[in-house]
């Protein structure tokens, strides 16, 4: 496996992936404003209570098995463990489903969200094998279609009556619609085996850091539960709008990075991921720079389009989130690197570090809560730039990769351009003003990399002469 080979499986399998995001979630995205424009933010706020407990059993079942189902080899002892990795999964986020619904949930709408919940629980094993066998148009055709069917289900139901329950209607219409299309597209299922003692020490120390990364990555949502049910929904709704580019671009890729290393970790052959380290990194870079300078201004623009009178005030928190989500994208290829690369010693020690982290979130994040949804955004952010220093170091030391991996040229480009927009987008002329500087900077990031391209075809045009 040589750079290159590995960069167009990178390349290729996030392509896909994109693609995918681009078209469900934009198709959704559109009969999403529906729901949005007839529903308040009591409403979502409600809904949001119900889907963080769900989203909580989900993610604790499914986190450290699918980074642990991504390290095994390219073997037929490596498959039967995807599959045991993938069945497991199933069977203890059910126990922890029964466990979250006989405390907390008593209610018809609880019950038809644990009954989605569970379904979709049972299309982990499918996912594993897909995603270890690179299958990505498996995964991008299931998720295009079940997103579709959840937003056609939940807009029909809110039609009829605007409650929680249509929304979990819509949940469940999501998760057997994923399951059937999975089982339609798997062949078969390899035969389950006893792990290995390596598996299991891997298997806890990742669930030990899912710990940690749950509450970094779903912390705010724990926290927001505190406020208003109107401020709730408001925050979720943000959220959601906010984090939409992150959703469209960057956690494709990052699911794919965290395959790709770990491939290329299993060739031994660190200079193919040192090269593909560094490619990433500048290329993220790039990226991160313009979410920074454009997200704050398009994301109160976009939705002023779609919101009706009863989500006045939510331009300011969408301005806010629009900063973060440069920070949350910069930190999901760290970490996801890390993940990939790190051996079970290294992850340890980032789970005690992401111990220390989350305590300082909680209590930056229950001071700022008196600012309301706004502040608890600027403690994510805050939070978010210590991950990204840290993972950073990390990365430095285990990869040798660090500041010299970004082209440093373009910065002045940047903070000038931060200093000629707008502060907002009150008419054409401020549209006009982003849309020109942002094509100029897009090529002047395409005119450095193909540059930097043709370098490294003569370099390698050069070797093989000799």
């Amino acid at each position: 496996m040589d750079t290159s080979s590995v960069e167009k499986s990178l390349v290729s399998g996030s392509l896909i992936y994109v693609g995918q995001q681009i078209l469900s979630k934009g198709v959704s995205f559109v009969l999403n404003q529906y729901l949005v424009r007839i529903s308040n933010p009591t409403l979502f706020g409600d809904v949001a209570s119900y889907e963080a407990l769900c989203m909580m059993v989900l993610f604790f079942s499914r986190y450290a098995v699918r980074l642990a189902a991504q390290r095994q080899p390219c073997t037929a002892e490596g498959r039967s463990n995807v599959a045991t990795l993938g069945s497991a999964s199933v069977l203890f986020g059910s126990a922890m489903l029964l466990f979250v619904s006989f405390w907390w949930r008593h209610s018809h709408t609880a019950l038809v969200y644990d009954i989605a919940t569970f379904i979709e629980l049972c299309t982990e094993p499918f996912y594993c094998m897909a995603m270890f066998d690179s299958k990505d148009l498996v995964i991008a055709r299931a998720e295009f279609y079940s997103l579709i069917i959840k937003s056609l289900v939940s807009v029909y139901f809110v039609k009829q009556s605007a409650s929680p329950l249509s929304f979990a209607y819509g949940q469940t219409a999501y998760a057997v619609s994923l399951l059937a299309l999975y089982v339609v597209s798997t062949k078969s299922i390899p035969s389950l085996t006893r792990l290995a003692k390596d598996n299991y020490i891997l298997l806890l120390t990742l669930f030990g850091q899912s710990l940690f990364h749950y509450y970094q990555s779903e912390g705010d949502r724990l926290l927001v539960m505190s406020l208003p049910a109107e401020d709730r929904g408001v925050y979720y709704v943000a959220s959601n709008y906010g984090s939409l580019i992150a959703r469209l671009l960057f956690l494709p890729v990052e699911e794919k990075i965290r395959q790709v290393f770990s491939r290329a970790r299993q060739s031994n052959r660190a200079s193919d991921i040192l090269s593909l380290a560094q490619d990433v990194l500048r290329w993220y870079a790039y990226f991160a720079g313009l979410i920074l300078l454009y997200a704050p201004l398009l994301l109160p623009f976009l939705f002023s389009f779609v919101a009706g009178s009863s989500w006045l005030g939510i331009d300011r928190i969408l301005h806010a989130y629009g900063y973060y989500v440069s920070f949350l994208a910069l930190n999901g290829v760290l970490e996801a690197m890390l993940q990939a690369t790190l051996p079970v010693q290294g992850l340890r020690r980032q789970t005690i570090v992401s111990f220390i982290f989350s305590i300082l979130h909680y209590l930056l994040g229950t001071r700022m809560l008196q600012y309301g949804a706004k502040g608890l955004i600027f403690a994510n952010i805050a939070n978010m730039a210590l991950r990204i220093v840290f993972a950073a170091i990390l990365l430095s030391r285990s990869l040798n990769v660090g500041p010299t991996s970004i082209d440093w040229r373009l910065s002045p480009l940047f903070v000038v351009t931060y200093a000629i927009l707008p502060s907002s987008i009150s008419n054409f002329y401020d549209l006009t003003k982003i849309v020109a500087t942002g094509l100029t900077l897009t090529a002047a990031v395409a005119v450095v990399e193909l540059r930097k391209l043709r370098k490294v075809r003569r370099q390698q045009t050069t070797k093989k002469e000799h």
